[in-house]
């Protein structure tokens, strides 16, 4: 594997969800230069419940897209995966779209962190 083909080519993003079951973005839409959309693939999402309620975290690939997966996360708990970049586990269906978490229930604070390629 040749890690330098994706110098520049990667991103992070952590944020918290707090009390709240508002579709909430986690990786922002991407365009190249020219203007023309990026698709983000998410190779790593790890997500960490620090309430005493378990929580389902639901994560589209579009504000108000399709589900592409849910993650139940017990209370105090971290659930999540990481693959190799170049196989992302999950992949946008169309490029310049917003990623998003949306928690089942309101519980006090859901970390997210999301490990991405632009393609």
């Amino acid at each position: 594997m040749a890690f330098w083909r994706f110098k520049g080519r990667k991103g992070d993003r952590h944020l918290t969800i707090t009390s709240s079951t508002t579709e909430t973005e986690i990786v922002m839409p991407y365009t190249n230069d020219s203007g023309n959309a990026i698709r983000a693939n998410i190779y790593g999402l790890i997500i960490a419940n620090t309430s005493s309620s378990a929580c389902k975290v639901t994560i589209r690939d579009a504000i108000g897209g399709g589900i592409k997966t849910v993650i139940e996360v017990p209370a105090l708990e971290t659930r999540g995966f990481l693959s190799e970049p170049d196989e992302a586990v999950l992949e946008q269906d169309s490029g310049n779209n917003a990623w998003t978490a949306q928690c089942g229930t309101p519980v006090d604070s859901i970390e997210i962190t999301a490990l991405f390629t632009k393609d």
